[in-house]
């Protein structure tokens, strides 16, 4: 018998098999993990361009209209900060 109030997983599991309601459980996890990535470096876009301007720095012009860095600081630090709250929060309505 299904759950009325169910997730994807759970229909999965109750219709297909073990095996598929695994995959689908993992592909949602994916999925929320980008969409999340994708709304955490937004955030940061907003939160950097809100900061002081720079001067013009003195690089190529090959290289005037590119970012350089390796790794979002603010959208980690934003992520980091803002999934256990929401977990918490989604817990607790769950529960």
């Amino acid at each position: 018998m299904v759950p009325v109030a169910g997730s994807a997983y759970t229909y999965a599991y109750a219709t297909v098999g073990e095996l598929v309601a695994w995959i689908i459980g993992w592909d949602l996890i994916l999925e929320y993990a980008l969409s999340v990535a994708t709304v955490a470096v937004g955030w940061s876009g907003y939160f950097v361009s809100s900061g002081p301007r720079r001067r013009a720095s003195s690089s190529p012009p090959s290289l005037a209209g590119r970012r350089r860095g390796l790794f979002n600081l603010p959208a980690a630090v934003d992520r980091a900060r803002l999934s256990p709250a929401l977990l918490v929060i989604g817990i607790k309505a769950v529960g």
